[in-house]
């Protein structure tokens, strides 16, 4: 794998590549809490069938991209990033993977610029007009496997739960990976500004 920077839209991006020069390219986007290293195991595999990859540490993940501004988060700015990687990366056209909340990223990204987008792998999050019927028509089941989605919306309380005692919430969410393992993901999310405007 090879780091680089990009820079696009004033933000300097890291993005693992890796893969043939000549390969199909494919744009891994991670999850939440991960980063683009969640894609390590995986993206070997991906090479060894003749594709190139792009996983990029989306917006927020490094220091080069956080703002206390919440509303540099929304989603059409997310999506914007992608393409302006894209533009910079030069590639017109590419199969998308996304787990988690890049599957999210991935889907708007699919939905706002399907001339760019060949496939669309989602991983874990069905399509967002699935997730939003599932949660208010869905009975009590999906309303609790999806309650969480209240405590990011609740200022300050996301933040609170992941980082008191020790960041203890955090380190639960990667069980049961081994703690080491873990520690590159944890590591990042408790500088200061990470997961929260400490100014």
């Amino acid at each position: 794998m090879v780091y680089r920077m990009v820079s696009v839209r004033g933000l300097d991006f890291q993005v693992r590549t890796g893969g043939p020069d000549d390969g199909a390219p494919v744009l891994l986007l991670h999850g939440f809490p991960q980063h683009s290293g969640m894609w390590d195991r995986i993206s070997p595999a991906l090479h060894a069938q003749g594709l190139r990859t792009f996983a990029p540490d989306q917006r927020g993940y490094s220091p080069a991209t956080r703002s206390s501004d919440v509303d540099e988060f929304r989603m059409g700015n997310l999506v914007a990033d992608m393409v302006a990687l894209l533009d910079a990366l030069e590639l017109p056209r590419v199969d998308v993977v996304g787990h988690d909340w890049g599957s999210v990223v991935g889907w708007h990204l699919s939905a706002s610029h399907a001339d760019r987008v060949r496939t669309f792998t989602a991983l874990s999050v069905p399509h967002p007009d699935a997730v939003g019927r599932a949660r208010h028509t869905g009975g009590s089941d999906q309303k609790q496997r999806s309650s969480y989605m209240l405590l990011f919306a609740t200022p300050g309380e996301a933040e609170r739960t992941l980082l008191d005692n020790d960041a203890e919430g955090l380190w639960n969410i990667f069980e049961p990976l081994p703690r080491e393992e873990a520690k590159s993901y944890v590591e990042p999310l408790l500088a200061p500004g990470a997961l929260t405007d400490t100014t």
